[in-house]
């Protein structure tokens, strides 16, 4: 079954069982693999999350061309885009994303602003931000108002990120925008620690999170992912190499 294989491929991912995913795949259904829209959407997925972005870029154009109209196919193809170095593609897939689908969904815009931050472009940055602001919950927007206060204030802007860090418990998604914030004003100390209180892989390979995985910390973040281990098992990817037999840079 399609939908089984996707969704045991998303489980994986979510467990960080990497090398279960791989070995999922060399024994799956050909036809499945190639010819389903939510099998590749979840293979593209994985890609990204482990740095894969040619291949996932690949996955996800396939994806795209069998359901030309699927607003998550658009996204996540835009986010392939983006760790490729492809910024400008991926903020024009993402105009076309937000055009599919009325009204439009709060997720996609959160999507698109990695995309945004990452292009430092002023104007596409204060577009995807009210689009944020305009759709997204109330009790969904965590940081958001008051980076959108201070975009101009980075100081400011990062004492705000590291009191509530340190004032919030442990929540993937908050702890996720607090490193892509803190990354996009410069703090990779405060990244680094949102990264390995809850580690996630999905925006790490983005042009914004340059320098945080120049830190000394994010062997640490990788470690605790378990995408090391699966590198040296599996391949590794255009960002990461090794170093001797038990480091990595």
């Amino acid at each position: 079954s399609p939908i089984v294989l996707a969704a045991s491929i998303d489980a994986h991912m979510t467990r960080h069982e990497w090398s279960a995913y791989d070995r999922l795949v060399a024994h799956a259904d050909p036809r499945s693999l190639e010819l389903h829209p939510t099998v590749l959407f979840s293979r593209g997925l994985a890609l990204i999350k482990t740095g894969r972005g040619s291949e996932a870029v690949a996955v996800l154009e396939r994806a795209q061309m069998l359901d030309p109209l699927r607003v998550d196919i658009a996204t996540q193809l835009a986010h392939a885009y983006l760790i490729e170095g492809r910024v400008q593609a991926s903020l024009d897939h993402c105009e076309r994303a937000w055009s599919l689908e009325e009204p439009p969904h709060w997720i996609n815009a959160l999507i698109c602003f990695e995309s945004a931050l990452s292009s430092t472009d002023r104007d596409a940055i204060a577009l995807w931000l009210e689009r944020i602001l305009k759709h997204t919950p109330e009790g969904r927007l965590g940081v958001f108002p008051d980076m959108a206060e201070r975009l101009d204030e980075p100081l400011a802007a990062r004492a705000i990120l590291r009191a509530a860090f340190e004032r919030d418990m442990p929540v993937v998604s908050a702890d996720y925008w607090t490193a892509n914030w803190a990354a996009y004003f410069a703090d990779t100390d405060l990244a680094i620690d949102a990264l390995l209180r809850t580690p996630d892989s999905y925006g790490l390979w983005n042009p914004l999170m340059a320098d945080v995985r120049r830190h000394p910390g994010f062997r640490r973040v990788v470690g605790k992912l378990g995408l090391d281990a699966y590198w040296r098992e599996y391949g590794w990817p255009p960002f990461c190499r090794p170093v001797g037999t038990l480091d990595m840079q």
